[in-house]
Parts: C-alpha cells; sequence; structure tokens
C-alpha cells in the first residue's frame, strides 16, 4: 500500500506545482500505514514537481526520525499520533491562503465547492517557527480539535486527509477560495461576503457528508 501511495504522492506533487498550489521545494508530502505503523515522508531539499521513488524516506512512527526526511517530519509525526485516520498529509505554501491567514482573515465559502470541501475544516494558526516541536505540538492540538486543514501564517497550510485524491481537490477548492475572498476586498472582516447559503450546508451534514 505504501508503495501504490507514494506514486500518488509523485503525480500529486507535480499537479500542486502546475496548479500554482506551490514553488519550488516549498512543502513536503506524507502518507501512514496503519497497519505498518510507518511514515513515508519526503526527504529533505526535494521540489514537488520532481519527486521520485527515491525522494521518500519511510520509518517507523515510534522510531527516531532517518537523516535525510523532511525539516518538517516532527509535523507529520504530531499529526498522524493526533489523528491516525489521515491516510496522507500535505503541506505545501498557497500564496493566497498564506497572505489571508497572515492578516488573520478568515477564508469565505462562496460556492458550493468550497462550502464542501472548506466548511467547518479550517483554522488559521499565528507564526511558529517552520520545524519546531512548537509547531507540530500547535497542529496536533488543533487536529484534535476536528480541523483538517490548518493554515500556519507567514508559512503555508498542513492539511489532512483519509485519500490523496480528496486532499488535492480540498487544496485547490482552499486556494480558489482564499483567491475569490481576497478579490472581494476583504477588510478583516468588515466586509460583507455572500457566503454559499446554509441550507446547503445543513444538507450536507443530513447526509453525512460533514
Amino acid at each position: 500500500m505504501i508503495e501504490e501511495n507514494v506514486y500518488k504522492l509523485i503525480a500529486l506533487g507535480k499537479k500542486m506545482v502546475s496548479s500554482d498550489l506551490t514553488i519550488a521545494d516549498g512543502g513536503n508530502l506524507s502518507t501512514y500505514d496503519p497497519e505498518a505503523n510507518e511514515i513515508t515522508i519526503t526527504r529533505s531539499g526535494t521540489c514537488l514537481d520532481e519527486l521520485d521513488i527515491d525522494s521518500f524516506v519511510s520509518f517507523k512512527l515510534d522510531n527516531n526520525v532517518p537523516a535525510g526526511a523532511s525539516s518538517e517530519t516532527a509535523m507529520h509525526v504530531a499529526g498522524y499520533r493526533a489523528r491516525p485516520e489521515f491516510l496522507c498529509l500535505l503541506h505545501f505554501h498557497p500564496q493566497e491562503a498564506i497572505l489571508l491567514a497572515s492578516a488573520n482573515i478568515n477564508i469565505r465559502t462562496i460556492t458550493v465547492d468550497h462550502t464542501y470541501y472548506l466548511a467547518g475544516r479550517v483554522s488559521i494558526l499565528p507564526f511558529i517557527q517552520p520545524g519546531t516541536q512548537e509547531l507540530a505540538a500547535a497542529c496536533a492540538d488543533q487536529f484534535k480539535k476536528g480541523s483538517d486543514i490548518l493554515l500556519l501564517a507567514h508559512h503555508g497550510c498542513l492539511l489532512g486527509s483519509d485519500s490523496i485524491e480528496w486532499g488535492l481537490y480540498t487544496a485547490l477548492n482552499l486556494e480558489q477560495a482564499a483567491k475569490m475572498t481576497r478579490m472581494l476586498g476583504v477588510d478583516q472582516g468588515k466586509t460583507q461576503i455572500p457566503e454559499c447559503p446554509s441550507s446547503y450546508l445543513e444538507n450536507l451534514k443530513q447526509s453525512g457528508v460533514v
């Protein structure tokens, strides 16, 4: 299963860069196998659109992190410990979403797609030094509270999903929603934004989607 998911992450990395969700080596990707209790994560310094099978390193969740693993590995380890149902954690640097998070502006769910993928799942964290245990602990805390999408001010996004494909769709909707929010001239929440009607969200809740 791990190898299959790694190939999916390789394809996802290319799509993320081609969709302007991140650039160069901005981010890291991982997948978790609960049966083997094993994490597979991108190596430090890898570019997401240039990944191959050798761009990843695997280790047991409870073991020491091997040399060469991403500098953000602690964040991924903490994420899987908090939410072991996650199949993958995607860390990337979406510019529109980072811009709003850095100003502490909530991204609005304007369309039905935004509501479907994002409603009630996004949290904003203040700036914490990347690669630190402090950041890992803060992310774990938000995951435990039920958020799946963590916007890290002045840094990036950490997104957990039980499906690699779903993770990509969520990331795309996140950045589109951020762009639409900014285009409407949001000023610290003062601007009135026509959000998706609440009846749609209620229908999703009744159907068990969210």
